[in-house]
């Protein structure tokens, strides 16, 4: 794929690509009825109709100035002859994965006798932010002609795109394109660094106003909760804080606390520069907002299935219409409520409703991030969804498809299979996938788990009837750290009656390992052929890609979400299967977890030295975060942070001190140290780090002078080494307690 030329011609501007196929990208076989399956070698494609000829198809994505449009585009290619005498096998149809398993036999032709595709390169939508627009087409390599029962193959696709200035009435709300976002799914990468930028992610604080790069939302009685989870965020150099549903209640109008709740989102987007936010509680706690999705047939009166879906993309997307509810029926998310699916922010949900809640979660993030156990391997595991061939399952060679073409080409870590057709387990034959097995191999400690099987609100379906259910998760024992994946059912059905539903019971138990639940609140769906990757395990696919390609510099988990969602959004602008799920897939989780894909290395004791009045911080690699704050404050006395660093002198830095040095698959360099010295210490003193000096000359920061604990002082110091040096006095009545 290459951008060719562009020219200007008055207002519109036409810009020429070209498209590449290669026939080796396509695999091709026969169904039982004769019919030729089209299909890709790494499963990332969707189909245009399950009543048309099966044609794979991709989205084409280009960036454009976010002040212009779309206005027209025409395409020109030659095609040659590849089959004849051919039945193409009509598209796969959306199978939800809800527990019912049938055999799907192959389908009968009924496709009319014409030339397929109507066109092989079609608009589908632009999605916009105010600085950059993303312009998505669809687009397949095949003719069929029905009639004549011949197949072509087209080489190359010149596409010619014209885009036009948008009006100033088309613009709406202020929002700014994250150029790495947008950069993980165009084919222009080049030329989105030269589009203007408003501002940059990280940037644009409005006058007045404090940078917020991340916060929580949740309520009065959770707050003090996730104090641990903001003190973390604000060592790593993010500026952060916690607001409470009450807050913003009494704060912001709205005819919904969903909407007071988007608006003060918003608002701290537009001038505090937010970039991540986590809704800090399931839907008792933090309401979610439930979007119509609706799945048709071949009649557009015809409804497959429909439902409400807690969907927490209403959340983070705030251009189209704000409320999500254009035609003011009180029906969310609708066709034609013109809705934006662009994300702005960077948001998941932990579905807490206690304060143990919270904590069991945030120990073992906190855990994963400074102390991680993490081995870098994946559970690759699924029983039948609906048919076995050969021998194997559709879980089985779904599964394979989706580790052979997303992850294995990127990723050096080890996997374990563990399908009903299939294990790597020496006693495959009599190892099944029942619940006792697959609890005993999570708790091996995998780094990632993905579960291809049918589900309900509380529980895995495993062989044999036996299922993985809530209770298991909530005794589920793992040492490790552990990603979870699935395409699975209402696993992830946080607002449901039934609590926990399956996602609630693993991330809430202390001892699960669990850290990121990814799943659909409502149902999943497959393709009814074996071999392919539509639907639920296409997301999934991106999911992985993205994260194992290096598509980003920092592999955030609500980035990777955000990305594998956009990438989708082509797909989803019709009532279909790819709308909800992009819907029902709420990301449980921090968004702002960074995921390792390889062992994570140590920075050495030594690269930071305290010498006479001179921090000095000498990484030995480029590309590390560094943040200087001053420690018993929570950084409002002194708080610095520098991208991008090598080699680091700090002079003014305040003596009592937190640094943090973070990089991409590193653990963090994390110590806190705190100097008492010429001062009186009256009232209640709470102090904490990696080592607390005390006495008159202990450090050049600050003036010499004796440390006098008073009468009636309660002083706490919780660290790893204390040192009290001369100039130490504790006058009788004064309480001292060391923590080691």
């Amino acid at each position: 794929m290459a951008v060719i030329s562009s020219a200007a011609m008055g207002a519109v501007t036409t810009e020429s690509h070209i498209v590449s196929y290669s026939e080796s990208d396509y695999t091709f076989s026969y169904d039982v009825k004769g019919n030729l399956v089209i299909g890709t070698a790494d499963g990332d494609a969707s189909y245009s109709s399950s009543d048309e000829p099966g044609l794979p198809q991709r989205s084409f994505s280009i960036a454009i100035p976010g002040s212009r449009k779309y206005a027209s585009s025409s395409v020109s290619y030659t095609k040659r002859l590849i089959r004849s005498d051919v039945r193409i096998a009509p598209g796969p149809i959306p199978v939800p994965t809800d527990g019912r398993v049938e055999d799907l036999p192959a389908r009968t032709v009924t496709y009319e006798s014409r030339s397929y595709p109507a066109s092989n390169c079609f608009y589908s939508l632009s999605t916009q932010w105010s600085d950059l627009s993303i312009v998505h087409f669809i687009m397949t390599p095949f003719v069929y002609d029905a009639a004549a029962q011949k197949l072509y193959f087209i080489d190359s696709i010149q596409l010619l795109l014209r885009t036009e200035e948008r009006p100033a009435n088309e613009f709406g709300l202020n929002t700014y394109a994250d150029r790495e976002l947008v950069k993980s799914i165009v084919v222009n990468k080049d030329a989105v660094s030269r589009i203007p930028a408003m501002r940059s992610a990280s940037s644009g604080v409005s006058s007045g106003q404090e940078k917020i790069d991340y916060v929580v939302i949740t309520s009065e009685e959770l707050k003090p909760s996730f104090v641990p989870l903001i003190s973390w965020k604000l060592a790593k150099g993010l500026k952060s804080k916690i607001i409470t549903t009450e807050e913003i209640d009494s704060k912001y109008q709205g005819v919904s606390g969903q909407l007071r709740i988007k608006k003060c989102l918003y608002d701290l987007y537009k001038n505090n520069s937010l970039r991540y936010a986590l809704l800090g509680g399931d839907d008792t706690v933090v309401a979610t907002r439930g979007c119509l999705a609706v799945i048709r047939g071949k009649e557009p009166e015809s409804i497959i299935a429909d439902d409400i879906i807690p969907t927490d993309l209403y959340y983070s997307c705030f251009g189209g219409n704000f409320e999500w509810d254009a035609n003011g029926n009180g029906t969310y998310g609708e066709i034609d409520d013109n809705i934006d699916m662009t994300p702005s922010i960077c948001l998941a949900r932990l579905p807490v409703r206690t304060p143990q809640h919270v904590k069991s979660f945030i120990d073992k993030l906190l855990e994963y991030e400074r102390n991680p156990q993490w081995r870098n391997n994946m559970l690759m595991s699924g029983v039948k969804l609906s048919s076995i061939e050969d021998g194997r399952s559709d879980a089985e060679v779904k599964g394979e498809k989706l580790y052979e073409g997303a992850i294995k080409p990127y990723w050096s870590g080890e996997s374990f299979r563990f399908y009903d057709t299939f294990t790597d387990s020496p006693e495959s034959e009599k190892y099944e996938v029942s619940a006792a097995n697959l609890s005993e191999q999570i708790s091996r400690g995998y780094s990632f788990v993905d579960m291809i099987t049918h589900g309900q609100v509380t529980y895995w379906e495993t062989e044999y009837g036996e299922n993985y259910k809530s209770e298991h998760g909530i005794r589920q024992n793992n040492t490790a750290s552990t990603i979870v994946t699935t395409i699975a059912c209402f696993t992830n059905a946080f607002d449901y009656v039934y609590d926990p539903c399956l996602s609630e019971s693993l991330i809430r138990n202390p001892g699960s390992g669990v850290i990121a639940y990814l799943g659909c609140s409502r149902k999943g769906w497959y393709s009814s052929r074996q071999d392919d990757l539509d639907y639920s395990p296409l997301y999934e696919s991106k999911f992985y890609r993205n994260l194992f390609s290096n598509a980003f510099p920092e592999s955030n988990y609500g980035m990777l979400v955000a990305a594998s969602k956009l990438a989708m959004t082509p797909y989803c602008t019709k009532d279909n299967a790819y709308r909800w799920i992009q819907f029902g897939l709420n990301p449980i989780g921090d968004p702002e977890m960074p995921i390792l894909t390889s062992v994570p290395e140590r920075f050495p004791e030594s690269i930071v030295k305290e010498l006479e009045g001179e921090l000095r911080i000498e990484t030995g690699i480029d590309g590390c975060r560094v943040c200087v704050m001053s420690a018993w404050d929570q950084g409002e006395s002194y708080y610095r942070v520098w991208d991008d660093v090598r080699n680091l002198s700090v002079t003014d830095f305040p003596s009592n001190f937190s640094i943090c040095v973070t990089k991409r698959n590193h653990v963090p360099y994390y110590e806190v140290r705190g100097y008492i010295q010429g001062e009186t210490l009256t009232g209640t003193t709470e102090m904490a780090g990696g080592t607390v000096k005390i006495g008159s000359e202990v450090t050049p920061l600050k003036g010499n002078g004796p440390v006098i604990f008073e009468k009636g002082s309660v002083t706490k110091i919780k660290a790893g080494t204390t040192i009290m040096e001369s100039g130490t006095e504790i006058r009788q009545g004064a309480e001292v307690t060391i923590v080691n």
